[in-house]
């Protein structure tokens, strides 16, 4: 039995031999809450786009007795069905990345490592971080997000602020902002506790 190492770097070895043409990386991938996955990223020569494969699941299946050709067959299969030409180049300009952009709440304790290197606003202990939505209405089966870094505030010549202003004029009417008792009360919750009796 491998240990997680060794399977990635089998994976890995025997996705090449069925698709020698593709470019292949395992890397780790910080995700929410600092969780760490390590991914393999297959992208092939026509594709401008990659598709992340966890491999922790992968690794659970092949523990649990799955052969390592039934998970590389089901790897590749992902791959096929998820290799997808899609033109970035608009993510270079500001003017068309502006309604695009979007924020995530999220715990800043819990994310120290995802987010270095990226722009995010303090809101008492969670913090604000942005992202593009890069979906396209010519493929609707395709969607994602960019999560923006530094480096796009440098590219598009633009600050933290700017950033912000255009991420909550793109969220109006998208989301509602609700006290606790307003939710509990929506779902048909009595009042006080005198009108459960």
């Amino acid at each position: 039995m491998y240990s997680f190492e060794e399977f990635k770097n089998r994976i890995r070895e025997e996705v090449m031999v069925d698709m020698p043409e593709a470019q292949l990386e395992i890397r780790e991938q910080t995700k929410v809450n600092d969780v760490i996955y390590t991914a393999l990223v297959v992208k092939n020569v026509d594709s401008n786009c990659a598709p992340c494969i966890y491999l922790e699941d992968f690794y659970n299946s092949y523990i649990a007795g799955e052969s390592i050709n039934g998970i590389v067959k089901k790897i590749k299969s992902i791959v096929d069905t998820n290799q997808i030409t899609v033109n970035l180049s608009w993510l270079q300009e500001w003017d068309k990345v502006r309604d695009k952009i979007y924020i995530k709440i999220i715990n800043t304790a819990a994310n120290n490592k995802l987010m270095q290197g990226k722009p995010c606003r303090q809101l008492l202990d969670l913090s604000i971080v942005y992202f593009v939505n890069i979906g396209h209405k010519e493929n609707e089966e395709f969607e994602g997000t960019i999560m923006v870094q530094d480096e796009h505030l440098k590219l598009w010549n633009i600050t933290e602020d700017m950033l912000y202003e255009n991420a909550v004029n793109n969220m109006q009417g998208t989301a509602t902002f609700m006290d606790i008792e307003s939710v509990i009360m929506s779902m048909g919750v009595p009042e006080n506790q005198a009108d459960l009796e």
